[in-house]
């Protein structure tokens, strides 16, 4: 999700001795989304809850289920499942990971259904290509903290960079340091 200080268009704020009002412009931000909802609610019956959770799911390419929850305002006692059971039994999305690491992503196969032209990201990255690519990046720059890692490989969430290091330690990449200051290498 977009963090309020990098969206283009701040709201405008009226203010009179007896009310605020707050102007915010609705400009869609990705029209290949819209395009991807709306043959999705042509080809499928989806429930309201259906198409909030898919669109958020679309507009992000791929989201962990807990920043989805996040997302949608769900507290501990409601249920994610409500909102994409249908979307999964239907194919429209895939899920990925186990538990807390799980995430979702709009189905390929759906994407191609549609003629869709969304722009290829990194987000839907496989963690076994994004390992290679992390390889690729120590060994072309040795001695890097993470968030140097992540500068570098611009669309990966640093969670995930972050998950892929953490699992390399000891096996293919030594760290050197503790913490804040942790730089890793390529054994």
């Amino acid at each position: 999700m977009t963090p309020y200080s990098q969206i283009e268009k701040q709201p405008e704020i009226e203010s009179t001795f007896n009310t605020v009002t707050v102007y915010q412009s609705a400009e869609i931000t990705d029209k290949e989304v819209v395009r991807l909802m709306d043959y999705v609610d042509h080809n499928y019956q989806l429930s309201q809850k259906n198409k909030i959770a898919f669109g958020i799911i679309a507009r992000e390419k791929r989201i962990a289920t807990t920043d989805l929850s996040r997302t949608l305002q769900l507290s501990a006692e409601e249920r994610l499942r409500s909102y994409v059971d249908n979307l999964d039994k239907n194919h429209l999305i895939t899920k990925g990971g186990a538990t807390k690491g799980a995430y979702y992503q709009v189905n390929p196969t759906l994407l191609a259904n549609a003629k869709s032209n969304i722009v290829t990201t990194l987000k839907t990255i496989e963690p076994y290509v994004l390992k290679a690519l992390i390889k690729e990046d120590l060994h072309s720059h040795s001695m890097s903290k993470i968030s140097e890692i992540a500068s570098r490989i611009p669309d990966v969430d640093m969670k995930e960079i972050r998950k892929i290091v953490y699992s390399m330690v000891g096996k293919e990449v030594q760290k050197k340091g503790a913490r804040v200051n942790c730089r890793y290498y390529l054994i």
